[in-house]
């Protein structure tokens, strides 16, 4: 195989006569909602790219069966959703050859006026979902600090994306988002981009995909399961509430496969990886601190951190903060979810046990440094 460059290109490709400017996975992520989970099997994408005010994107591929390379353009629909609109004709032995092939294909979309590119397919207009649709004193509380607040503009710019690429299936979730329904719907936005970005199918009746319906998964999760300590009770109160433990042991519980958990699906979670996806300004600041998972699965003490997500090494991903329990006696076991923490009680030893993801958080605090003005 040739020598391949990751994340960027040639020293010369920045300046050259395609105006392409290299972009990372994440800002390439944050705009493309469009990929099949089965071409990661036989293909592998290697440096991503973007041109005319990203009007256009592009990625250079590595196809795993030929080992060769090509490239991809894509361009906003109608639905101002990014698809493919140009796959190379050739493919070629070595990543620099499709590089440059690339500046070539790309330039006629580049001088040809268009800032869309119809398929034919579309048959509803694009999501915007921070156009006001509900009157502004029904209006969240949450979303209306979402929408208008300079501290939060990487998350709004990232939701605005994220938006595109699904179908309201029951034509009121702009509605409830803005209004009422604000922290459900947030919480399917979050777990749909988990979805998707963990390389799950969405499958649906409509060719579209979207934030509800079925999914599965190619992909397959390891298998690490440590011994993990618990303590048991037979009930939970809260305030002037008490419900009975074991909820996998209530009647009827056998048809839920397993519980999905998170404490992440918020603004602040969205505004991070809009961050790490440079969709927010470079002047703000965001700093977390909180408490991370041990690395000795038997211990009960979390390790605080705190960090800078403008750090280069600072690394984040959305499903850091999931954990799925999985029922022992579900009728359709479930299979373990990539990229996130599971945990399983064996009935027959009384023990759980744990598929752990190392970078489990347990909570944490974003704090958002917004510049002002200097005083005369």
């Amino acid at each position: 195989m040739s020598q391949m460059w990751i994340g960027h290109c040639p020293n010369n490709a920045v300046e050259g006569r395609a105006m392409l400017r290299a972009i990372s996975k994440k800002q390439f992520d944050a705009y493309c909602y469009v990929r099949q989970p089965i071409v990661r099997v036989y293909s592998r994408e290697i440096a991503w790219f973007e041109a005319v005010n990203r009007k256009l994107l592009a990625f250079i591929v590595f196809d795993c069966t030929d080992s060769d390379f090509g490239h991809i353009i894509l361009g906003r629909d109608s639905r101002k959703l990014f698809r493919c609109i140009s796959v190379s004709g050739n493919f070629f032995a070595t990543s620099e050859e499709a590089y440059a092939d690339l500046e070539t294909a790309i330039i006629p979309f580049i001088n040809d006026g268009q800032d869309f590119y119809p398929q034919g397919d579309e048959v509803v207009p694009p999501h915007e979902i921070f156009s006001p649709f509900v009157k502004e004193e029904k209006q969240h509380p949450y979303f209306k600090m979402l929408a208008n607040e300079e501290r939060f503009e990487a998350a709004r710019n990232l939701i605005k994306e994220i938006a595109y690429s699904f179908v309201d299936v029951d034509g009121n979730y702009i509605q409830q988002f803005q209004s009422d329904g604000f922290d459900a719907r947030l919480w399917e936005l979050y777990l749909y981009v988990y979805l998707y970005n963990a390389g799950f199918e969405f499958i649906r009746d409509e060719v579209e995909i979207g934030p509800d319906g079925q999914v599965r998964s190619v992909f397959l999760t390891p298998s690490t399961t440590p011994t993990i300590k618990t303590v048991k009770s037979e009930q939970h109160t809260y305030k002037h509430k008490t419900i009975p433990s074991k909820f996998f042991k209530q009647p009827n519980s056998e048809n839920v496969s397993a519980v999905l958990y998170s404490n992440a699906a918020t603004i602040t979670t969205f505004n991070r990886m809009g961050k790490l996806a440079g969709l927010g300004s470079r002047d703000i600041k965001m700093i977390r601190q909180g408490m991370k998972a041990h690395p000795d699965p038997s211990s009960f003490h979390p390790i605080p951190f705190a960090a800078d997500v403008d750090d280069p090494d600072y690394e984040e991903a959305w499903g850091d903060s999931i954990v799925m329990y999985h029922n022992p006696d579900a009728l359709h076991p479930v299979d373990p979810f990539p990229d996130i923490s599971h945990i399983i009680y064996d009935e027959a030893t009384d023990e759980f046990s744990a598929i752990l993801n190392p970078n489990e958080i347990f909570s944490s605090v974003t704090f958002v440094l917004v510049p002002t003005a200097a005083e005369d």
